[in-house]
Parts: C-alpha cells; structure tokens; sequence
C-alpha cells in the first residue's frame, strides 16, 4: 500500500534493537505510520551499526542493566553525518535520570498518538520539522497574504482548505498552521487521500475491527486532539464523502465492522490540486461536504506567478542540501534570471529537484547556461560566458573557455565572486555603464544588477555613476 503518511521526501529511518519480540512489535507500529524501522543486532555490539544506517534516532526496547551503559555512552555522543547528538528512545521506562541527555522514554504498550509524538520529537531534535518553512519564504505580495493567513488561521480550530497546484507546497502550509497553533505540541497525522485505494481508503481513516484482519487504528484516531490532513481531497470517491462529511458534522465515527460510535475533535485541514468548484458543478464532489472543508480557504501560488521569489528559493534549498550533506553547485547570474522566466509545473518540487541533480552533475562548480539539463536549457545556450583573465581591461572580451580546475590556494568562494564582478565590469564596459543594457547582456534584473555593483563598488574610472538608460 502507497505510504499515505508521509507524501514528500525520503522517509524517516529509526534504528531498533533490544528484545527481540519487543523490536519487531515496534517496527510494525513505526511501518505503519510511513516510517522505516532499520533493526539492528543486539545492544550495545550494534551501536557501530549506525553510523553506516544513517539512522535519525536509535529505539531501544527493553532497556534493561546493560543497555543502561548504551545509553549513557550515547547520550553524549556525535552523529557522523550532521555532527548532532542521537536522539535515543528508552521502551519501557528507565531510570528518569536519562531523560535530559536527548533521551525520551515510553512506556509499554505503545500507545498510536504518543508514537507519532515521539517522531515529530526526533524531526525537531534533527532540525527537520523547521526546515519546511523554506518552502515558504518569498517576499512577492501572494506569499506575504499566505503568511499572514496561515498566523490568522492557526489561533482558531477552522477547518482549513488549502488550493495550490502539484508541488506548489500545500502540505507545507498545513505543517506551519500546525506548529502556529495551540495543537502544536499534538500529532500531525497526513493522509494522502488519491495514494491509497477506494476500497482501502475508509480502513485508512476510521480503522477496522479484528475479524478477517488484525485490529487497526485510523488515522482519524491517531490524530487525536491534533491535526489530521487530507491530501488531495478532491480525489476522494463519492461514498467516502459522505462518511467524511458526517465526521465533520457530527464529529463521530465508527471503525469498519463495529457499530460503536468514536469521538474525534482533531482539526481538519485538506488541500487539493483540483478545482473543487468545477468538481461539483461536474457531480463529482458534494457541494455540502465543499462548504464544510472551505471554511477558511488558503490560495497558494504557481511558482510562475511569482519568479521574484525564486532567487530566495534556490538559496533556502541549497541550504537545505548542505545540511544533508550535499554540496549545491553555484549558478550564475545568467542562470538565475533563466530559470526565473520558466513555467516551472512542477513548482517549488520540480526547482528543489533540479537543485538537487545540479548537486550531483557538478558539486560546488560554477554551473552556466550550457549546463543546464535539456529540458531547462535555453535552445541559444551553447558555451560559457565567462569573464576574461583581466576583466579591468578595455575593450572587454569575454571567455568561452571553462576553467577545468582552480589556481592553488584560491578558496571557491572567492574564486566565485571574482568571476561575478568580471562578467559584471565585462558587461558594463561593453554598454558605456548604461545599467539597464548591461542587465539585459547578463540576463538579470536591473535592480539586481544594481545591488551587486554596490557588492563589488563597480564605478566608472571617472567617477561618473552608471546611466540608467
């Protein structure tokens, strides 16, 4: 079954070990809520095991007298690959002495809603939960207004509907009204409601009673008084709709094969791709169940309706590549006024993805034009425009020669910007220092050129400032 849990990005990996009838009883319940359990040899001969798991907290079950020497050693110790102490989780309780060393402790049974606690705990301990956020920063006036309505929204319970297209984020803003809210310190429990089949889907959501099958939580339960969100609500069938809407009207629900009658009072937010408008007039979305989900409608924007931000984005995601180990490579001015004309379908994800395959094709190198892949390389882009070796020169040339390795001792960094203000002197010694001219050779805006004449304190030898045009 599609994990209807996690709907974005690689899945979260906790390393188990201890007893064994206890790790694999755990392990089900973490596979369950879409996480990757990675089960380790017994404790403490495994713990070399987890450097090589890249594991983001290590489960330990049954913590008994020789664990005990485990923990305390991990408790201060280092995570190779980020350099930050490993979240530790004790099953059952021991001594409460562990727990201000990065240790939670959970008691037996586990319980669904305290589980999900405890990921969210090791996502914030990772600085994962946080780096979501990214995805919305963005200075262009429709992202200001989404800000705005997500700290609006976040002090009331309102059900929330948020409408964007495919990547545009919309689990991103369910996640920052969440941890803008009074239930911020509850579950965040996502389902992706045209992942998992219609015969599957009501199973998923209000859980089933022991019979043909084990007993099984919903996710409406899991939830509890937290938030559960139901991505692209649009796709729901028909049946399931009105299921839904008597959970939204009556706030009750009864597991599949029982008769008996559950509280919910988790908050309800949904997203969709689709124009539910559209869905309804077409009858293939009821209008009532629309008028209970769109109490508080939030519009996200098409990443294209809103290019100015994309600069902000590609720094925030190349950020977020350095700190899982990645090196981005450096774009150039060129580079980022192309990408800032393109469509962009696939929003915010299609750009993070790009970022991501221009990391591995050319980690920590200067990446122009003609190495953009095809499908977002401009049709004329056939060499480099680099600066020449003295671009204080006149007449300026310019370079079509690719630099295959450094000068020894020259850091990346400065070797970047050197390059930067070459090609911007080179520009504007070729346009008389008419501003905007020389934008349009660099392919950026002239505000930006402006700002990074002011970086570098390019001028002209006379003194005269740079025309406007």
């Amino acid at each position: 079954m599609p994990d209807a849990m996690t709907t974005t990005g690689p899945k979260l990996r906790i390393a188990l070990c201890g007893d064994g009838e206890q790790v694999r009883a755990t392990a089900n319940v973490l596979a369950f809520l879409g996480i990757e359990p990675v089960v380790l040899s017994q404790c403490p001969q495994a713990l070399g095991e987890l450097a090589d798991n890249n594991a983001a907290a290590l489960w330990i079950c049954d913590a008994d007298e020789p664990l005990r020497a485990a923990v305390d050693m991990l408790a201060g110790s280092k995570k190779p690959a980020n350099g930050d102490a490993l979240p530790i989780i004790c099953q059952p309780l021991v001594d409460s002495s562990f727990a201000d060393r990065r240790v939670a402790l959970v008691a037996s049974p586990l319980v669904p809603g305290q589980v999900i606690s405890l990921l969210q705990w090791v996502q914030s301990q990772q600085g994962q939960a946080s780096d979501d956020d990214q995805d919305l920063r963005g200075q262009h006036p429709s992202m200001q207004q989404v800000r705005r309505l997500i700290n609006q929204v976040a002090r009331t319970d309102a059900t929330v509907l948020i409408l964007g297209e495919t990547g545009s984020g919309k689990e991103v803003v369910a996640r920052a009204v969440h941890r803008a809210s009074a239930r911020s310190g509850k579950p965040f429990v996502a389902v992706n409601c045209g992942a998992i089949p219609p015969d599957l889907l009501e199973s998923e959501l209000f859980g089933h009673e022991k019979g043909a099958f084990t007993a099984r939580t919903g996710r409406f339960e899991l939830a509890e008084d937290g938030v559960i969100f139901l991505d692209e609500i649009g796709d729901m069938p028909l049946p399931m709709q009105v299921k839904l809407l008597r959970v939204l009207q009556e706030r009750t629900f009864e597991r599949v094969g029982s008769n008996k009658s559950l509280q919910t009072n988790a908050r309800v937010i949904s997203a969709t791709h689709r124009n539910l408008d559209q869905a309804v007039a077409d009858g293939h979305f009821r209008e009532d169940l629309f008028f209970r989900l769109n109490v508080f409608p939030i519009d996200l924007p098409p990443l294209r309706e809103r290019r100015s931000d994309i600069p902000l984005l590609i720094d925030a995601l190349s950020e977020r590549l350095k700190e899982q180990g990645a090196e981005p490579a450096l774009l150039t001015p060129a580079v980022l006024a192309h990408l800032s004309t393109l469509e962009w379908p696939g929003n915010i994800r299609e750009l993070g993805n790009l970022l991501e395959q221009l990391s591995i094709m050319y980690p920590a190198e200067l990446v122009d034009l003609p190495q953009l892949p095809p499908r977002v390389r401009p049709e004329d882009a056939t060499a480099p425009v680099l600066p020449a070796a003295e671009p204080n020169t006149a007449p300026a040339t310019v370079s079509t020669e690719v630099p295959t390795s450094l000068p020894e001792g020259v850091e990346l960094r400065e070797f970047f910007n050197d390059l930067e203000r070459g090609m911007i002197q080179s520009a504007l010694e070729e346009h008389g220092y008419v501003v905007a001219r020389a934008a349009r050779r660099l392919g950026m805006r002239r505000t930006t050129l402006v700002e990074r004449m002011r970086k570098f304190g390019l001028e002209r030898e006379d003194g005269a400032e740079a025309a406007e045009d």
